[in-house]
């Protein structure tokens, strides 16, 4: 499956997703002005014996910057961080990160857009399939 998303805000996402394979992971690439971010998430059978997964920070015409991140269980170590946030009250979020209900609400619009785009073979916006209104910041 594949989508392509644009924001209100110019920001483009080309997604794709693999739903038939016994590999879970997952590989993001984030491209700016500045330069780019890759990850590379190996969630089932890393090529490597290594117990970290890595971001790559190359910045235009200099040099790459390597960030090792610890291996975790589930989601990219991601469990039990979600867990402290949904069931311990006060849990900090210095770089807020926690998604909210209406957060959570949007992401699955995108998904339900991208269904029914494939159903109609044709565009489909957020704003036709609700009346939350999407923002550029988060509230």
């Amino acid at each position: 499956m594949a989508a392509t998303i644009r924001y209100k805000n110019g920001v483009q996402v080309a997604y794709s997703l693999t739903t038939y394979s016994p590999y879970e992971g997952y590989r993001i690439a984030f491209n700016g002005t500045k330069g780019r971010m890759d990850v590379w998430i190996q969630e089932s059978h890393p090529t490597t014996d290594a117990n970290y997964d890595e971001i790559v920070i190359a910045k235009n015409f200099g040099k790459r910057e390597y960030i090792q991140i610890p291996q975790g269980s589930g989601h990219g170590g991601g469990d039990q961080l979600l867990k402290d946030q949904i069931f311990i009250p006060g849990t900090p979020d210095p770089l807020k990160q926690a998604a909210g209900v209406r957060d959570g609400a949007l992401a699955c619009l995108i998904g339900i857009a991208a269904r029914k785009s494939i159903a109609a073979k044709e565009k489909m916006y957020i704003k036709d399939l609700t009346s939350i209104i999407p923002q550029e910041k988060k509230i």
